[in-house]
């Protein structure tokens, strides 16, 4: 049985991004499938610039009073922190993704909010730096609850024909869509990782295919927990 891989790639990642594609092309016979969270912090650089995902928290914050100005500079953030880091794509793809991203975060589009925005556009921005095909995120929920035999079947449903044309694919971890409404349904923070186990438990054993999950960090070796949650005395390293 041959061996497929998805490959999650975290925010410390995504502040690197031509370093995460050339891992992801670096195999494309393996590597099959690249699931993105948003732009994290720089390696090294603890009072570098913030998470986009915590930024783009403030901004439903902002949304919500009315604070103009904050959520003005949350959006210019956003959108600078992904032009900065994407510079080698094309300006015609870059400008468009960015302009999409941009509308996403306006007041009208509140209903969905705007915490997954960060994963959409490292998706996009990633598959466009990489030739990889886009396909959007194939978690789908109700009342809030992950659907999973709905999410088994829309993984398959979206990935495997690229899988077939021998194509790699790029989507976004942390968020789905909503059955009845098809508002975006966000997962709890670290979600891409969740994202990353899905997707290969859905296609493992498929046409002769076994396939595994890669979860690239900026963490060296194996952990028994989140030494940023537990505390450095409370973990104990592999």
């Amino acid at each position: 049985m041959s061996e497929s891989s998805t490959l999650k790639f975290g925010g410390s990642s995504m502040d690197q991004p031509e370093i995460a594609a050339d891992i992801f092309m670096s195999d494309p016979e393996r590597n099959k499938i690249a699931v993105l969270s948003a732009i994290g912090k720089t390696v090294g650089e603890e009072d570098g610039p913030p998470k986009v995902t915590d930024v783009l928290i403030n901004l439903e914050g902002a949304v919500d009073e009315n604070d103009r100005r904050t959520a003005s500079e949350a959006r210019d953030f956003v959108i600078d922190r992904y032009r900065s880091r994407y510079s080698s794509v094309g300006e015609r793809a870059l400008k468009q993704i960015c302009d999409d991203g941009f509308h996403l975060m306006q007041p009208e589009e509140r209903h969905n909010g705007y915490r997954w925005i960060g994963e959409h556009l490292s998706a996009r921005l990633f598959a466009a730096l990489t030739g990889a095909a886009y396909v959007p995120s194939g978690l789908r929920f109700a009342g809030g609850t992950l659907q999973l035999q709905r999410t088994i079947e829309a993984i398959r449903e979206t990935t495997i024909p690229y899988a077939r044309m021998s194509r790699q694919v790029v989507t976004e971890g942390y968020f789905g869509f909503d059955l009845m409404s098809g508002n975006v349904v966000t997962l709890p923070r670290g979600g891409s990782d969740i994202s990353g186990v899905v997707y290969a438990g859905a296609l493992d054993g498929l046409e002769g295919q076994r396939w595994i999950n890669e979860n690239y960090t900026d963490r060296d070796g194996i952990l028994s927990a989140a030494p940023d949650i537990v505390g450095a005395d409370h973990f104990f390293f592999y």
